[in-house]
């Protein structure tokens, strides 16, 4: 249902990466991983499509590649695109561990969870799933900190972000109308856990 009513300019494609890390994330050009280790902390089939929706935001609202620009510069895209190549493909190299690790801003990532929030709506998907999800998340996060990392975190700011995150996605379930009812997605999460095991 998400990719029914998606508007992309890019073809979506989903890949599970045996990782123990609980993440995903969404290159430029569409594609999106998801590591097995969040398939396997999920509850539902909702929490699953909730952490995809957010990831398809970031493709259609490009973030990736407006990172990507700001690192390698427009010029040398540019170049690429009457032929110079070489610039592009020795930028792309020096780079591609941060394609891998990109890290989004406040503003991006609020833009991605508001327009994933609203693909689920119009898939007909409990966005509950998304919020049940972000606070696994934190909680997760929390678990595997030490009292001396909380600390340093709060004080960078992280955790406020998370909070704010959560906080956001709940004042918008708050404002659906209460008789707004949603389908259950036809998959069994526990099948597909009990498929997935996660590397050694």
């Amino acid at each position: 249902p998400l990719l029914a009513v998606a508007e992309s300019p890019f073809p979506f494609k989903f890949q599970v990466v045996h990782h123990q890390d609980v993440n995903a994330f969404a290159i430029p050009g569409g594609s999106i991983f998801i590591h097995s280790a969040l398939i396997q902390k999920a509850d539902s089939a909702e929490e699953v499509a909730g952490v995809l929706a957010h990831e398809m935001a970031h493709v259609i609202h490009r973030h990736g590649t407006q990172l990507l620009v700001r690192r390698i510069g427009l010029y040398v895209i540019i170049g690429a695109m009457f032929g110079d190549t070489q610039g592009l493909i020795a930028a792309l190299a020096d780079q591609g561990g941060f394609l891998l690790s990109q890290k989004f801003s406040r503003d991006f990532e609020r833009q991605a969870d508001e327009t994933g929030f609203n693909l689920l709506v119009k898939a007909d998907i409990d966005p509950r799933g998304m919020l049940s999800f972000f606070r696994r998340i934190k909680e997760i996060q929390e678990e595997q900190m030490s009292e001396t990392e909380q600390s340093a975190m709060a004080v960078m700011g992280t955790h406020p972000a998370t909070d704010e995150r959560i906080e956001f996605i709940q004042q918008k379930i708050d404002e659906l109308p209460p008789d707004r009812k949603f389908q259950k997605i036809p998959l069994d999460i526990q099948k597909i856990q009990r498929r997935i095991s996660l590397p050694e």
